[in-house]
């Protein structure tokens, strides 16, 4: 169950408060990967969203953050509800819509599609660490600070006034505001600001981070050229060894 919602915790992070905030910003039809670059690239401010009143009363916890992301998605609602109606309608034609598409599946495509998940994972995954995020032990002791600040936001349920540095109370790095209230956001989600759910919420923005540069990379070449300039970019020293161990500025660079 703590695997799952930790899981659940990440895909409303990551995603789902970016599709919801997407749907709002833009309530017409879209492309389906237009659509879905663009629930990535709202994800974090829509989670923000949604964990402010928690984070900014002092009381950031797992059912008004819940809550949070229930309402943009009621607004969103509201905003395309006529994209919605038209689905709505659309439903009962669903089950002969699958079917024909399933009739035009085709044996080489599909086997593409997986040799570039094994490809994602052996040289990006693999590489930035994920076959060891259950470990709960990270790439680097920096982490250590960083996710901890996570964890005192987490306990004190918003952004402390300071923190204990070198046995001393040093005032709130307030630049990293933005950062942490999302890494907090997903912990009491997730029911857990543990350094498995650090690693787990690293590896979430190794991928989010191959998809902005796939997304970018498609504005000037081919699908399949853009997925190989995506493996190479993230393979390069400074971009690897940024998203390596989880820190602020890892997080800022998978914004931009």
């Amino acid at each position: 169950m703590s695997l799952a919602r930790e899981f659940l915790a990440l895909g409303v992070a990551f995603f789902l408060a970016g599709s919801f905030a997407g749907w709002i910003a833009v309530p017409s039809a879209l492309g389906g990967w237009t659509r879905f670059f663009l629930s990535l690239a709202l994800a974090v401010p829509g989670l923000l969203l949604a964990a402010a009143p928690g984070a900014a009363t002092h009381s950031l916890a797992d059912w008004n953050v819940a809550l949070g992301v229930a309402v943009l998605g009621g607004i969103a609602a509201w905003r395309a509800r006529e994209e919605l109606q038209l689905a709505l309608l659309s439903l009962p034609e669903l089950p002969a819509t699958l079917s024909a598409a399933l009739r035009r599946v085709r044996i080489l495509p599909v086997l593409l599609v997986l040799f570039a998940a094994f490809a994602l994972w052996a040289t990006v995954l693999v590489p930035e660490g994920i076959e060891d995020t259950g470990s709960g032990r990270p790439n680097g002791t920096i982490v250590y600070y960083h996710w901890g600040i996570v964890d005192r936001v987490v306990e004190d349920g918003g952004l402390p006034a300071t923190l204990p540095e070198w046995g001393k109370p040093r005032e709130f790095p307030y630049e990293y505001a933005f950062s942490v209230i999302h890494g907090a956001g997903t912990a009491v989600l997730g029911g857990d600001s543990g350094f498995v759910l650090e690693e787990r919420y690293r590896i979430a923005m190794v991928l989010t981070a191959f998809f902005a540069f796939f997304a970018l990379w498609w504005r000037w070449l081919p699908p399949w050229w853009a997925f190989l300039a995506s493996l190479l970019a993230l393979n390069v020293s400074r971009v690897e060894t940024r998203l390596v161990v989880y820190k602020p500025e890892a997080f800022a660079f998978l914004l931009v």
